[in-house]
Order: C-alpha cells, then structure tokens, then sequence
C-alpha cells in the first residue's frame, strides 16, 4: 500500500458508494474528484431471462467492482478482498437500488458532528431491517436514490412518517420493539449461515421465511390483491402495479420494493405467525392490527388463512408445496409444522383427493411432516 494514504476511513456499516463519495469530497483523497461521481449510477433492469426481467440489476451501494473503487484499489495497492469484506452484504437480501432510500435522522446527525458529511449504512438497504439498530426508530425516506441521498436526506430532515405525532409515540415504541426483536431474530439467521455454511436447517428455514415474507409484502395491481401489509400499512389510496404482472413477480417486487413501513408491519405479522411475541403482547398486536384495518379480531387462524387460502385440497397441495421441497431437516419442519397444520385445518374441501397430492415424492418430506399429513387424510402411505 502507497505511504500517503489519504481517503476518509470508512464509518462502520457504510455502504461502498457512501464511501467512494465521501472521497471524491475530500480535497486530500488524490485519486477521486466529484466529477467521477456521474460514474456511479443506477442501471435499470436488463436481465436475460423474462423470469426475472422485472427485476433490477445489482445495487451499487454493494458494487465492489465498479469504476471508481477499482481506481482506488489501484492508486493505493489495495487487494480486492478488502473491499468486498468491508462494503459487502454479507448474504441478506438487499432491496432494488430505487428502493434503498430509508436512513435514520439520528444517525445522520451523529456522522455530520463526527465525520463533517453524513454516510449511509448497509443495514439501511436490507429487505428485514425497517428499523435503526442503534435508535430503535422507524427509519424514514427520502425521494433522492442516487449516490447524492445521504446529502439530500440531511438536508430534508422532513419526516415521512406519521410517528411525529407525540399522541401515539408508546404505540410507536411498542411496535417498533417487537419488529425490532423480529429483525434481530432474522439477522442472527442469517449470519449463522453466512459464517457456516454447513448449517442446512437455517437455510432451509431461513428460504420458507423468504417465502411468506414476499407472500406478506405482495404488491397489490388490478388483478391481485395486495399482501397483508399493504391491508394493514398502505395507504388507501394506493393504486398498485400494472395488471400484466404475474402473482409471483408482485411478490418478488413486494420483497424488493417496499417501503420502511410496510416492512415493519412484515415483521410483526411475521413474528405473529411464528411465536415470537408473548400472550400480553400478542393481544396488543391484534388491537394494533383492529386499529390499522378492516380486520376486527386477527386471530392466530384467520392470519394463516388469510396468508395461505386453501377452500379445497388442489389448493392446500399447491400452498404446502413449496414448503415441502424446501424443509428437509428435522429443525425445519418443526418450524413449520405449526402454522401449516392449519392450511390442512382450514381446508373446506370434504371430497376426494386429487391425483397431484401423490406427486409429492415421500423422500422429500421428513416423518414428521408426512405423519401430519396422513392423519388428517391428506397423503396414503
């Protein structure tokens, strides 16, 4: 590495293009100047195949390998690695590089006072985290998405959210505690399997999870309704996508696309579903959720058939599927047992089977789960 190192040390949890930005605005970081800057911008979609077409491209808060950082690590002798350790994601799902727009005033106030230009956090641009991990607070947004949003987020300081109003500031702080302990929960999975990759049963886990979050944050259109957080979090007025998307492409845009708030109701509805909130806290949910919507008493039952309709068994079977190819540990089913003995359990149909539950082939489910679905006359041995 050259002696004279000058670029500004990067802020913990920083994402690459905060950082190569703050370099190109220190006078001493030599080989960066503001013009570079029109480099780092964000592509639109452009994928080859039509599955994920409606998808964007890679986000350049984790681009390790663009123009400018290449520029760098060959002024200062610096090997790739290091920047791909620093600036990485680390595995968690990141959000569309249109979406990455939430930050935290708090924090932001703190890198002015300490670093002279704010910085935008990795952590920020994650589908699970909704909320500050140093605040506790829901994070807010802004309209800028360029490499310039940290500087318009300071600048704005305009809150987007309703939790200003001091009238439902304990509300505020109780709902945002329990998504706080869901996000906690979901980063914790995913760093065990970042770290040991040897850990099937987190990452069969962790994949159903991915599953019923997009089924939560379905986007709504014409032809489909919305996810149970746009019902519970988006504003009526609403209007949704285009109605020649497909049921799963809304899902997938919904996991990419959502903004802070409907991520956090995610959360709660996640943690509900799951048991993670005790009994006092569960029945506050529930008044939450009367408070926010249409649904008067959102029971354990109603949550889980309103996430996975079945009214006969072809339904069931298509509902469970996924589930099924995925969870193959002991730890998973487990998991999933609970709330996917009730898809059985809420299934009107009285009639005969239909052939394709037979197409489930018995290696794929563990004991367990085929015990389940033999007593309740779902599968013959």
């Amino acid at each position: 590495m050259r002696k004279n190192w000058a670029a500004p040390r990067p802020v913990y949890d920083e994402t690459i293009s905060s950082w190569l930005c703050r370099c190109a605005y220190n006078s001493e970081c030599a080989p960066l100047v503001i013009a570079d800057l029109n480099e780092i911008s964000i592509t639109m979609p452009k994928s080859e195949t039509a599955e994920t077409s409606h998808l964007p491209d890679v986000n350049f808060d984790f681009n390790t390998e663009n123009a400018l950082a290449l520029k760098l690590v060959e002024y200062y002798n610096m090997p790739k690695r290091v920047l791909s350790g620093v600036f990485g994601s680390h595995g968690e799902p990141v959000l569309a590089p249109y979406s990455c727009t939430a930050y935290c005033p708090e924090c932001m106030e703190n890198d002015v006072k300490n670093y002279g230009l704010p910085a935008w956090r990795k952590n920020w641009c994650y589908v699970h985290a909704p909320i500050c991990r140093f605040h506790r607070s829901l994070l807010l947004t802004t309209s800028d998405f360029q490499y310039t949003k940290a500087f318009s987020a300071y600048a704005d300081q305009i809150p987007l959210e309703p939790d200003a109003n001091k009238s439902n500031m304990l509300e505020t702080a109780i709902r945002n505690r329990l998504a706080y302990r869901v996000q906690i929960w979901l980063s914790k999975l995913y760093t065990i399997i970042y770290y040991n990759s040897s850990t099937n049963s987190h990452c069969e886990i962790i994949n159903c999870i991915e599953i019923i979050l997009k089924r939560i944050l379905r986007m709504p259109s014409p032809r489909f309704p919305g996810g149970l957080a746009d019902n519970l979090f988006s504003p009526r007025y609403s209007r949704g996508l285009a109605d020649y998307y497909t049921l799963n492409q809304l899902e997938d845009l919904g996991w990419v696309m959502s903004s802070p708030r409907l991520r956090m109701g995610a959360l709660l509805v996640l943690g509900y579903l799951v048991g993670l909130f005790s009994k006092a806290e569960v029945e506050w949910l529930i008044f939450f959720f009367r408070e926010k919507s249409a649904f008067y008493n959102l029971t354990h039952d109603k949550l889980v058939k309103f996430l996975f309709p079945a009214n006969n068994h072809l339904e069931a079977y298509l509902t469970l599927l996924p589930f099924l190819k995925i969870a193959k540990s002991k730890a998973a089913i487990e998991f999933l047992t609970p709330f996917l003995k009730k898809v059985i359990t809420n299934c009107n149909d009285k009639q005969g089977l239909p052939r394709k539950w037979h197409c489930i082939k018995k290696p794929v489910l563990f004991d367990s789960t085929l015990a389940w679905l033999v007593e309740r006359g779902i599968l013959s041995r």
